[in-house]
């Protein structure tokens, strides 16, 4: 079973490739198909794990506002 792998795209990349999935494609599309294929896709649950592991900064640690911290 191979790994899962996910990517970020842009909302303007997407309305582009549905509107085009039947009816060939751009340039525009082949370049996001290009990006694709280059496997620049992030891992999502890599990014999740780091951001969880930030800690609170420290005016909100003073404030008692841990959990609601935006740093």
């Amino acid at each position: 079973m191979s790994e899962k792998r996910y990517i970020i795209m842009e909302l303007g990349d997407a309305k582009q490739l549905a509107l085009n999935a039947s009816a060939g494609f751009d340039e525009r599309i082949a370049h996001v198909i290009e990006r694709i294929n280059a496997e620049v896709g992030a891992d999502i649950e890599d990014i999740v794990a780091q951001l969880k592991g930030i800690k609170p900064c420290h005016a909100c640690v003073v404030e008692g506002q841990q959990e609601h911290c935006c740093c």
